[in-house]
């Protein structure tokens, strides 16, 4: 992260930047560094999120459509409250 520190701080918050200061022992630069690869790292897993929850709508589709084709519109009766839903 190329910020200056105090631009940081601003846009992070103290609390939340601290919690990288803490873990680097007042480091500035080794905190700003720790905060960019953990969006990194933070990143890369909301890629494999988004590939679960496209797993998981297709089944539902499988699943649902046979028995309701139009499963996903708010008027279905898979979405009123009689059935719990």
């Amino acid at each position: 992260m190329s910020l200056p520190y105090s631009t940081a701080q601003r846009w992070l918050s103290p609390h939340r930047l601290g919690v990288y200061m803490t873990v680097t022992s007042g480091d500035s630069h080794a905190a700003l560094e720790l905060y960019e690869w953990n969006a990194e790292v933070a990143s890369a897993c909301l890629r494999d999120v988004g590939h679960f929850e496209v797993i998981i709508r297709n089944r539902y589709e499988e699943r649902l459509t046979p028995h309701q084709s139009d499963w996903t519109a708010k008027s279905s009766p898979l979405w009123v409250a009689e059935n719990g839903i």
